[in-house]
């Protein structure tokens, strides 16, 4: 069983003071604790979020999928 992070931000204000390596070394935790023996998360790709996936490496987390999108009119 894995867990699956929906949503995870900090504030930009707030970046770079330890509060997201807290934040998901808790919700590693938390998912343990229920039996999982993974966690998986979506980083995005937007320009605001261009540093994310440095930060999620870094905690020991791959890259595994592309995610995609199509508009519909």
């Amino acid at each position: 069983m894995y867990a699956r992070l929906i949503a995870f931000v900090v504030d930009s204000n707030y970046r770079s003071k330890g509060i997201g390596r807290l934040v998901l070394t808790e919700a590693e935790r938390y998912a343990k604790g229920l039996g999982a023996d993974g966690i998986g998360l979506y980083s995005g790709n937007r320009a605001e979020r261009e540093d994310a996936p440095q930060f999620y490496k870094k905690m020991g987390y791959s890259a595994k999928s592309t995610g995609f999108v199509r508009r519909l009119f």
